[in-house]
């Protein structure tokens, strides 16, 4: 029973070595239960990749290049950071706790949030052109709103009768669309197609 009792602590003692947690361990049918610790060699690599890629992606989208592309990849990326942050934050919790004491932690918190503040407040129009085109284009004069879009007059009054809609003696897209109880930006849509 002894050396029963003394195998079972080596291979706990080995396992403990080896990053493993014991939870149970019965005698007879000598069934361990482990789980593996989250160790810096894995977090690292992941987040290291996942913020080039997130960085990369960021330049991209501001740049406007691959745009449909970059805003799903940059999305989902910017999840699995997060994620893989706050593991990054559990396995480098010891040596965390000493900057959170720091004035340089405290100044960096104040100085992040303030930037991040300003850059919402200075952001908040960012992509509110597009109402303000589509507003402007649906009072101009038709014949200017088809050449702005690059459509030939008949090009559009055929589109737009495939889709049921009449131009008639419409001098506007808003005409257009208030003839064919329609929204403008629908109207806009059909005639780009």
């Amino acid at each position: 029973m002894k050396s029963v009792n003394c195998g079972l602590q080596t291979l706990k003692n080995n396992l403990l070595k080896k990053r493993y947690k014991i939870s149970s361990i019965k005698h007879k049918h000598t069934k361990i239960n482990y789980t593996m610790k989250i160790s810096r060699n894995f977090v690292t690599p992941y987040i290291t990749m996942i913020f080039i890629i997130i960085g990369i992606t960021g330049i991209l989208m501001a740049l406007h290049i691959f745009d449909g592309y970059t805003e799903t990849l940059h999305e989902v990326l910017g999840i699995l950071f997060v994620i893989f942050s706050l593991l990054h934050i559990v396995v480098n919790w010891k040596s965390l706790k000493s900057h959170f004491k720091k004035k340089t932690f405290i100044t960096s918190v104040i100085v992040v949030l303030l930037l991040s503040t300003v850059i919402a407040i200075l952001g908040k129009g960012h992509g509110e052109h597009e109402p303000i085109i589509m507003e402007k284009l649906s009072v101009a004069d038709i014949a200017n709103t088809f050449e702005i879009l690059g459509i030939d007059y008949h090009e559009a009054e055929i589109k737009l009768k495939n889709n049921d809609i009449i131009i008639d003696n419409s001098k506007t897209i808003e005409d257009i669309a208030l003839k064919n109880s329609e929204s403008k930006k629908k109207i806009i849509e059909l005639i780009v197609k």
